[in-house]
């Protein structure tokens, strides 16, 4: 598929696993790296809005490379996905310092944050996996204004109570059941 020899394919990479690993940094690097070095200039909405509009944008451009990215990923194996979760931890990062910066954001909790990330990514796969990518610029504004919506809770967030795990019946004691 790569469209060479298999020797010169070797020469490159190792196997197909270190193959696909470079195509997703090569990817993710273009987000990651305007994330991280314009790292010293401050964060604020229309950076973080810049960051998502470019993503989109390269999605939209490249939608075999971003499919790999963000649908099929997973059967590539544990390396390949712990590169993908790198690059989000990263954007997930960059979003808790962006809503930082926006009045009535301040201390959001990360599970907030982790949420609308969250929410981002499985709009993103859904396009992608439905081959309907082109939708996401069309759907940015909406994107961004459903991920600018939510205000910090008032207070700090409740763990949820302990689930208490069901008792296999046959195995229990006279006592337990």
């Amino acid at each position: 598929l790569s469209g060479v020899s298999r020797s010169a394919f070797y020469e490159h990479f190792s196997d197909k696993e270190g193959c696909l690993l470079a195509a997703v940094n090569a990817f993710l690097e273009p987000t990651v790296r305007e994330i991280v070095e314009d790292s010293q200039r401050p964060h604020g909405e229309e950076r973080a809005r810049r960051v998502l509009d470019s993503l989109l944008a390269r999605i939209v451009e490249q939608p075999a490379a971003a499919r790999m990215c963000f649908v099929e990923i997973f059967a590539a194996g544990p390396g390949a996905i712990e590169s993908v979760d790198r690059a989000i931890d990263t954007f997930q990062a960059f979003v808790a310092a962006t809503y930082e910066q926006m009045p009535a954001r301040e201390g959001m909790p990360p599970e907030v944050v982790g949420a609308v990330v969250g929410g981002l990514r499985k709009v993103m796969h859904t396009r992608l996996y439905r081959g309907d990518e082109a939708e996401l610029l069309e759907l940015a504004p909406q994107m961004w204004d459903w991920a600018v919506s939510y205000p910090a809770p008032p207070e700090p967030l409740r763990r949820p109570r302990a689930r208490v795990q069901p008792k296999q019946i046959g195995r229990a004691s006279c006592r337990e059941r």
